[in-house]
Formats: structure tokens, sequence, C-alpha cells
């Protein structure tokens, strides 16, 4: 997936995992549909699988909270 793709899918699929996961954990949706999705990607990158990276974003974002 190019970066453009990315940008342009992000927050649908943010929602698309947010729906799935706990509610003790729905504060990290409010901050993950804050960011950027541009800050998180370069135009050269190759994000082959957008729910795997943006899973490992949230799995981050859970352990600094944690």
């Amino acid at each position: 997936m190019e970066a453009i793709e990315f940008t342009l899918n992000y927050l649908k699929y943010v929602q698309e995992i947010e729906v799935v996961v706990k509610d003790e954990y729905q504060s990290v949706f409010t901050e993950m549909k804050q960011i950027n999705p541009q800050d998180l990607v370069r135009p050269e990158s190759n994000v082959d699988n957008l729910r795997g990276y943006i899973w490992s974003i949230i799995l981050s974002i859970i352990n600094l909270v944690n």
C-alpha cells in the first residue's frame, strides 16, 4: 500500500479497529483520530498491511499509557 492510500484510508481503519477493542482502551482511539496520518508515513513508504501497522501504533500507545 502506498503512502497516499494509507492517508486516505487511515481514519476508516482506525474506526474499524475501534469497534472491536475493549472499552477501557477507547481513549487511545481519541488520540489516534487526532494523529495526522501524513506524519506516520513518508511518500516513499510502502505499508503492505495497513491494519497491522495501525494495530502496532495502538499497542505502542497502550504500552506508554500502562
